[in-house]
């Protein structure tokens, strides 16, 4: 008799990882991680409209915020994440090159910086590294609070097949499907070039199966140019909320 086959229905975090400055010479990993959040959480300001006549009132939602997200860690003196953390929060400045990954080198949360340019993180607090008995490890933990819109990206391609026309503004691949990666039109991209300091943002004009055509002057387009056969490129694709289909297990 054969084993029936079911969905996964969960995802473990011993994987998860919080990444700066990724697909670049300076990325850097959070080491000793042991809690973290995704930035996807949001709270709205709930109105009760009541009125004469109406023994029931009505609760409306109007506006709200992005949740504040607390990353806990082992303390190692000399990771070099914790200075930018700690600079960041002394500067008040925002970290727009960060991803917090469910899974490491597969699925993350990162800025959508194609819908909402102002995104980012600042950093609330950063506490004390301590220690409460001579048997326990040195900890610290930090809250970082949402700038703008984090999306998930959970559409991945990564090969030296890809190849790009910048006068057609379309990619190309000769050994894999778009559409079946989960890629869709409308998507927030992210491109790993190796040509590029940093990663580049654009936005899908259109999908198919070989071909993405990227929206013109939308994010990073005007800057990329053309490109084949290069080293190891990865395009990372993040699906509009209300557009999106339910998450597989894919990497």
């Amino acid at each position: 008799m054969a084993t029936k086959s079911t969905a996964v229905n969960f995802v473990v975090a011993q994987n998860s990882a919080v990444v700066l400055n990724p697909a670049t010479s300076d990325e850097a990993t959070v080491r000793g991680l042991q809690g973290m959040g995704l930035c996807l959480g949001f709270t709205m300001t709930v109105l009760t409209v009541s009125e004469m006549g109406n023994r029931i009132a009505t609760k409306v939602p109007s506006g709200g915020e992005y949740d504040t997200t607390t990353v806990n860690y082992n303390f190692i003196p000399g990771d070099p994440t914790l200075t930018t953390f700690q600079d960041a929060a002394l500067n008040s400045t925002k970290l727009t090159d960060i991803r917090l990954y469910v899974k490491q080198g597969c699925d993350f949360s990162a800025p959508d910086l194609i819908s909402d340019p102002a995104s980012g993180l600042y950093i609330g607090s950063f506490t004390d590294p301590n220690v409460a008995s001579p048997n326990e490890l040195w900890t610290g933990s930090l809250d970082y609070m949402p700038g703008g819109a984090f999306t998930l990206f959970i559409a991945h391609k990564v090969g030296t097949d890809l190849s790009y026309v910048a006068a057609t503004r379309t990619l190309t691949t000769s050994a894999s499907d778009f559409v079946s990666a989960g890629f869709e039109a409308g998507d927030t991209l992210i491109l790993d070039y190796a040509d590029s300091n940093d990663p580049l943002y654009l936005k899908a004009e259109s999908v198919s199966t070989t071909e993405i055509v990227f929206t013109e002057d939308v994010g990073d387009e005007a800057t990329l140019g053309d490109f084949s056969g290069i080293s190891t490129t990865a395009l990372h694709g993040a699906t509009p909320q209300a557009a999106s289909t339910a998450w597989t297990a894919g990497c």
